[in-house]
C-alpha cells in the first residue's frame, strides 16, 4: 500500500479574509511606498538590464509595471 488511510487529514478549509478599512489603507500605503521605491532613478538601470534579459513575451509587462511604478510616484510627490 502506498500510505496508510488511517493518517489521511482533510485540507484545511479556506475563508475569505476581511480587511477593515485601517487595514485596507495600510496595505494601499504600503503599495505606494514599494512603487516609489522600485521608481526610484538608481533601479532603473537594474530594470532596463532586466528588460533585456527577460523573454521577449514578458517584456511588455514589465515595461507596463515600471510605468505604473514611475507614475505612481510621480504623484506620491505631487501629493506630499
Amino acid at each position: 500500500m502506498l500510505h496508510d488511510p488511517g493518517s489521511y487529514s482533510p485540507p484545511q478549509r479556506i475563508v475569505d479574509i476581511s480587511l477593515g478599512p485601517e487595514e485596507k489603507d495600510v496595505l494601499k500605503r504600503l503599495g505606494q511606498e514599494l512603487a516609489a521605491i522600485a521608481a526610484l532613478p538608481v533601479h532603473w538601470g537594474k530594470s532596463e538590464l532586466t528588460l533585456r534579459t527577460v523573454h521577449p513575451w514578458a517584456r511588455e509587462q514589465l515595461k507596463d509595471v515600471l510605468e505604473r511604478a514611475r507614475i505612481a510616484m510621480e504623484d506620491t510627490e505631487e501629493t506630499a
